[in-house]
């Protein structure tokens, strides 16, 4: 029964076990989010950037656990390219 409501708290999480334990993995990022989520990852080099539904565009090294909004002088994204 405690699994229902789990969708109302969104974040981050992640796994390093394959998938049997999950720890959240949205430090730095102000949540719970009640009405957006992550709707895509996007990992640059050592760099990942995750896109939010409301047009956030937030980033984090690969090697550390906390996330940085970027650019902040833009107040929405809508596309992310790469040159790979």
């Amino acid at each position: 029964m405690r699994n229902v409501w789990l969708w109302r708290i969104g974040r981050i999480e992640e796994s390093t076990d394959g998938g049997d334990t999950w720890r959240d993995a949205s430090r730095g990022m102000k949540t719970p989010w009640k009405n957006d989520m992550v709707i895509r990852f996007l990992q640059k080099d050592r760099t990942i950037f995750a896109i939010l539904s409301n047009g956030e565009l937030w980033m984090r090294p690969v090697e550390e656990s906390v996330w940085m909004r970027f650019p902040l002088e833009l107040p929405e994204v809508n596309a992310v390219a790469t040159n790979r």
